[in-house]
């Protein structure tokens, strides 16, 4: 039986959503520089200039938008519901092996079987393990004790998804 254990920061949470939204961000900047472009580089030049000027503000305006959003209004949110959640500030016990991932801390305990994750993400500091496209565990690398202990639980995953 393998284990990582720990509590879950606001860092941690606001580094979760982050990375659980990255691919949506990505998409979002990458149409509004498409936006930009057709506006600036296709239609004012070929004349359509109020269509251009209308994409190319729209195209600004979303991307500031965006971009205040994932910059100010996120990190405000995710740091309060961090303070609401009680249960973050206890520590969390994970545990896992070839069956199931084993989750305990003073408010409960669960198991579930591997097959019932659908998906997974990772980085650099946290595991994303997903039970759909909206909802998913976190597991912080800090919590782990050894880089043997993040490879096995690398390995173990390797039967889902990566997202």
């Amino acid at each position: 039986m393998r284990s990582a254990q720990g509590s879950i920061t606001a860092e941690d949470y606001l580094h979760a959503q982050r990375l659980h939204g990255a691919r949506m961000r990505g998409w979002l900047y990458g149409g509004g520089i498409a936006a930009l472009l057709s506006g600036g580089v296709l239609l004012w030049p070929l004349g359509v200039t109020r269509e251009g000027v209308m994409l190319l503000c729209g195209a600004v305006g979303g991307l500031v938008a965006h971009s205040l959003t994932w910059h100010l209004y996120v990190p405000f949110k995710v740091r309060r519901l961090h303070r609401q959640t009680k249960a973050f500030t206890h520590s969390f016990v994970y545990e896992w092996d070839e069956g199931a991932v084993r989750a305990r801390s003073m408010q409960g305990q669960s198991t579930r079987a591997w097959t019932d994750y659908l998906k997974y993400r990772e980085d650099e500091r946290i595991f994303l393990l997903y039970h759909a496209d909206n909802m998913f565990e976190m597991l912080p690398k800090r919590w782990f004790a050894s880089a043997s202990q993040v490879d096995d639980l690398r390995r173990q995953l390797r039967s889902l998804r990566r997202a």
